[in-house]
Order: structure tokens, then sequence, then C-alpha cells
């Protein structure tokens, strides 16, 4: 019954598609004119598969997706939605020559999702720091996905461990929202990870710094409280790491995290594992 409804579907949207076709009578559509473009996203998408609520994972989102790409070849959208079901299957292998077509007819919005996604979900860290080198030559320390281009250069600058470049960029980071927000406080895990990378280096005073102000923000952070008892404990206080552990237990439990919108699909840089917390709590309990 699922083949026959994909084929029936298949045949609808092939029919809408020669609908289209015949609607703008024996002129080609104009696939640069990116108002063609936008009706067939409307048409297909907006109008259609989310209408129809057809689902990213269902093989007939990639229908909708490929009728688009019946009508116009370059619609960089329509490329990128049918990356995402891959992306959440963690299927890289099919999801990035999509990701390459979505930048190639439209570099500017979809080359910042590209970096995105290799340092993200690919870990591909050399090629998510050229793509947001070449965005930031663009635009400037523009963001996607709620952060600047220097937070995600300084995640994948930790994790190639260079933590000094890192702090670089989560420093040039904070100092961007700070300057557009006129003053308010950065984002907790921009302080998160700022600190993360000073704790990597050794300079464990300003790695404390950084985290109290993460906690500051959000106290039940649990990677924040966790990365604060390994400072306390590299400094000599078990009394303290032990509290910071103990918070790090009480907001695992209680369901807190890192608040970032993938984390259902894909483990952050130094996301926690209850394995990472026990054994620290164990080499606490021993001091």
């Amino acid at each position: 019954m699922e083949k026959w409804n994909a084929s029936f579907l298949r045949i609808r949207l092939v029919l809408l598609c020669l609908l289209f076709h015949t609607m703008v009578g024996a002129q080609l559509v104009d696939c640069s004119n990116p108002r063609v473009k936008d009706s067939l996203v409307l048409r297909y998408l907006a109008n259609g598969a989310e209408q129809s609520r057809v689902s990213y994972m269902s093989p007939q989102w990639q229908l909708y997706c490929d009728s688009i790409l019946m009508v116009c070849s370059n619609v960089a959208e329509a490329y990128q939605l049918k990356a995402i079901p891959f992306l959440k299957y963690g299927d890289m292998l099919n999801a990035m020559p999509l990701l390459d077509k979505a930048v190639l007819y439209d570099t500017l919005q979809f080359l910042p999702y590209r970096a995105f996604i290799k340092c993200i979900f690919a870990k591909d860290y050399a090629g998510a720091i050229a793509d947001f080198e070449e965005s930031t030559r663009r635009t400037g320390n523009a963001g996607v996905m709620d952060h600047t281009f220097a937070f995600y250069l300084g995640l994948c600058y930790l994790e190639s461990g260079k933590p000094s470049d890192a702090v670089r960029y989560f420093t040039e980071d904070v100092k961007t929202q700070q300057t557009r927000s006129g003053g308010t406080d950065a984002h907790f895990n921009s302080w998160l990870y700022q600190g993360i990378a000073l704790l990597d280096i050794h300079q464990l005073d300003s790695a404390k710094a950084s985290l109290a102000k993460c906690l500051a923000l959000y106290p039940q952070h649990p990677e924040g409280n966790y990365y604060m008892a390994i400072v306390h404990k590299s400094q000599g206080q078990p009394d303290d790491a032990l509290r910071y552990m103990r918070a790090t237990i009480s907001a695992l439990k209680a369901g807190y995290s890192m608040n970032e919108g993938n984390l259902y699909y894909v483990y952050y840089p130094r996301q926690i594992t209850l394995y990472e917390v026990e054994a620290l709590l164990v080499s606490l309990s021993k001091e």
C-alpha cells in the first residue's frame, strides 16, 4: 500500500509539473528569475508538502523536492531541503552533494549553512574552516543557526587541537554579540566554549571566569557545571569540584542540556555523557 501511495503521488506531482508548464503557455520558464524559484518552493513545499503535513523523513518529501527540480534544476533551496532527511539520519555521503548543489546555485545563503553542517554534523573541521572563512570574507562575522561564524570557527579549532586559536575566535564571538546587543551579555554556550578552550591551555583562572559567566546565565547548564568541576579539581579544590559535579548530575537527571537546536540528532563538541560524569565523580570521591 505504501509503495502504491508513493507511486500515485509521483504521478500526481509529475502532472502538476506538466500543468505548471501549461500555465506558462508556450514560453519557457525563466529559471533565472528568483520570483519563479520562490513560486516553485511555495507551490510544492509550502502549499504542497507542508500543507499535506508530509514529514521530512517521508519518501514523499523527496518527491515534492524533485518536482521543483523537474521544472528548474537550479533552485538551491530544493537541494538543501532534500538534504535534511539525510542529515538527520547521519548520512553525510548523500547529504553533502546536495548541499554542494545548494551552495553552487546560492552561495551567499547556503555556504554558511554548509559550513555549519561540516562543523557540527560531519566533523569536517578543515572543510568547515574553509567555508566559514570564505563566508566571513563575503559578509563579515555574520551568523548561522543561532551563532556567529566566529563561534563555529572556535569550535573547529578547538576540536582540531588548536585551543589558542579557539580562544581567539570565541573572544571575537563574544565581542560581536555584545556589540550588536548594545552591551547585553553573550550566549551561555559562547562562555562555555571559551572556558573549555582556556582550560585546554591551562589558563585556569580565566577558564573559571568564563564558565562562571556561563552559569550566571544558565545555572543548570550540565556542561558548564561539569567543566567548572574540572577547573576546581585542577586547582586542588576537591570540595568545590564535588559541589559542581553534584550540580551536573542534578541537571542531567532533571533533563537539562546545552539547549542547542540539533542535539537530538548529533553530539556537540565536548558534550558530556553519563560515563564521563560518573568517572569524574569516582575520582573526586577518592580525594
